[in-house]
């Protein structure tokens, strides 16, 4: 399936106005998950449209629910998502982040009782296009094993950096383990295998086949203990910080990797100064760029860039989606 982004939003929002979505609430989640499927995300785009409906329609996702603040003393507050819809609630606090930091050089906003954000990086290119550093994480539902142990008892808790770069951003956005479930659910689904191990098969072995990882949930951390270490401290802070659920009280509710929910999220922007920047990242990216590569011919990225490029494309061309998705999207009411 091809279709331009437009259409695709004007559907997307429709949906939603169906399913009880105010036109601001419709209008946002539409957009964002649309713009997704520009940058090629769409494990964390329309892939996920059918089980948000889902959760609409459970009650599980209060969709005219929207953040509010409960606190807050300087460049610190705390807000409620109140089971409202993840990427609303998001980009609520994201922008409030970034009208602290106008005042206090730094804003932290420390997010509870929300839900899927969808796509981490959009709230980090939200800080860099308007020219803040962007850093924000979420945690999950228990879905990664922690070093040396063989169930999952952490989250993969995804983190975003980001950075205003001339007219444009540079973002990275990765879960701790070597591979999300949204990317490995959509390399099972087209039979591909994964570049690198990404977790265990049945035999405790370490694999590059998606479907045993999903089966097994088993999931490799970035890093093997580092990454494992970096994830349990995120769950502490973010839980700590905004009073909300931790990744095993989330586990309680019965959430899983597709119905993940109560989520606790920290957004923070630093307000840059754009000269200084650029320039420094300038020297990092040329730096990077004119190294040796490691297979001749190929060429060296620096974080988004690939992302960037399909957005380019696929405005002009039109966005690829895959027809299970799609027939899902379609026979959604």
């Amino acid at each position: 399936m091809i279709i331009k982004y437009e259409e695709l939003k004007a559907i997307l929002r429709e949906k939603l106005i169906k399913l009880g979505a105010d036109e601001n609430t419709a209008e946002i989640t539409a957009t964002i998950i649309s713009e997704n499927d520009l940058d090629g995300i769409t494990s964390h785009g329309t892939g996920r449209f059918v089980r948000i409906c889902e959760m609409i329609k459970l009650g599980k996702i209060k969709i005219n629910n929207t953040a509010v603040k409960v606190s807050g003393k300087g460049s610190l507050e705390i807000w409620d998502g109140q089971t409202g819809p993840g990427p609303v609630n998001a980009q609520i606090c994201m922008n409030r982040a970034m009208e602290l930091s106008e005042s206090y050089g730094i804003g932290c906003v420390a997010l509870r009782n929300t839900n899927h954000w969808l796509r981490g990086a959009t709230y980090g290119i939200q800080a860099a296009k308007k020219g803040f550093v962007g850093i924000c994480w979420t945690n999950t539902t228990p879905n990664m094993p922690a070093w040396g142990t063989k169930e999952a008892c952490t989250g993969n808790n995804p983190i975003v950096f980001s950075v205003p770069y001339k007219d444009s951003y540079i973002v990275m956005d990765g879960a701790l383990a070597q591979f999300s479930y949204g990317a490995l659910g959509k390399a099972a689904s087209n039979g591909k295998q994964m570049p690198v191990d990404g977790g265990y098969d049945s035999e405790g072995k370490l694999t590059t086949e998606p479907s045993e990882i999903l089966k097994t949930r088993r999931v490799l951390p970035i890093g093997f203990w580092k990454g494992s270490g970096i994830s349990i401290l995120l769950d502490m802070i973010v839980s700590g910080l905004s009073g909300g659920l931790c990744v095993p009280e989330i586990g309680e509710l019965g959430s899983s990797t597709t119905d993940e929910r109560n989520l606790s999220q920290i957004f923070i922007a630093i307000k840059a100064d754009r000269k200084t920047m650029d320039s420094k990242a300038e020297s990092i990216i040329s730096f990077i760029k004119n190294s040796e590569p490691a297979e001749e011919n190929s060429p060296v990225y620096i974080p988004g860039e690939q992302s960037l490029k399909r957005q380019k494309i696929q405005s002009v061309e039109g966005i690829i989606i895959d027809d299970s998705i799609w027939n899902g999207i379609e026979n959604r009411k």
